[in-house]
């Protein structure tokens, strides 16, 4: 089946799926690029396309669209969300926010 792969910026840099895909020999045909993971659910509606991505995005336009959300075929590793921030914005109420909600 076709494929819709997210592309951010027009670059064609490997997301992680697509490297983690090419590393261990999976192919796959690409029948549509979206410009972010937002896009992909509206292009998948009525199509006979698939996507990957992440599990909690899924639901979510699951719950609004007339999408269904299945099991990959293969086991992808687990992925640790993290982020960086300079020490002088230790205190900004976005970043404490954004912190808290990682921790959680």
């Amino acid at each position: 089946m076709a494929h819709v792969v997210v592309i951010i910026g027009g670059k064609r840099t490997a997301a992680f799926e697509q490297w983690f895909l090419d590393r261990y020999g999976y192919a796959r045909k690409v029948g549509a690029v979206a410009p972010d993971f937002s896009s992909v659910a509206s292009i998948l509606v009525e199509t006979d396309m698939i996507s990957t991505m992440h599990t909690r995005l899924a639901r979510l336009y699951a719950q609004h669209l007339p999408l269904r959300v299945l099991p990959a075929p293969i086991e992808f590793p687990v992925l640790t969300e993290m982020m960086q921030w300079h020490y002088q914005f230790d205190r900004d109420p976005g970043l404490i926010w954004l912190r808290g909600y990682l921790r959680e």
